[in-house]
């Protein structure tokens, strides 16, 4: 079972040991890992939306949440129907598979000087990312998907906190018609 969301078919931890253990990067021999601990300095010691996202693109690929059929990118406008108005949840970085369905998502919390809380952002990317899915299903003549648990990720700076979203059907119908849903849902 992988530590990651408590989901076995999430790959195990492959890290360099030396990621982990050596104190200055410039000791890591690996190339590839000395990079990453680069990544990691550059997005703790001057943290802004570009280098957080970079380290957690590079953290994720180096953790082989990649493949040939999942990819990693970022920045990415997902349609988002919400109180019957069109408007775009904008997660920024996800892990799609080669459907382009949304697998999970990754939120920087932005708020540095601020004390707000990004995780209500990450839920609304969530049931964006599941209004998504369902319309890609629509177009490729599938069934809707009644739920589905999405795993997110928010960034404080370089520490992750991890979550299991579950979206539903009732909830994202909720947030359409700009209801309360009939049930709790989160």
């Amino acid at each position: 079972m992988s530590p990651h969301f408590l989901i076995p078919s999430l790959p195990q931890i492959p890290i360099n040991s030396e990621f982990l253990t050596k104190e200055n990067g410039e000791d890591i021999n690996d190339h590839l890992t000395r990079d990453l601990a680069k990544l990691l300095y550059l997005a703790s010691s001057a943290p802004n939306v570009a280098t957080v996202d970079i380290f957690a693109v590079t953290f994720l690929s180096h953790l082989r949440y990649t493949s040939e059929t999942r990819y990693i990118s970022i920045w990415k406008e997902l349609p988002l129907t919400m109180c019957g108005e069109e408007t775009y949840a904008k997660p920024d970085v996800y892990l799609s598979d080669s459907s382009s369905s949304i697998l999970m998502l990754l939120q920087e919390d932005k708020t540095v000087k601020n004390t707000s809380d990004v995780t209500p952002q990450l839920i609304t990317e969530v049931i964006g990312a599941f209004q998504y899915n369902n319309r890609l299903r629509r177009k490729a003549k599938l069934p809707r998907l009644k739920e589905m648990i999405i795993p997110g990720i928010v960034m404080h700076g370089t520490a992750p906190a991890f979550y299991l979203i579950l979206d539903t059907e009732e909830l994202s119908e909720a947030v359409i018609l700009g209801r309360p849903p009939p049930s709790r849902q989160l």
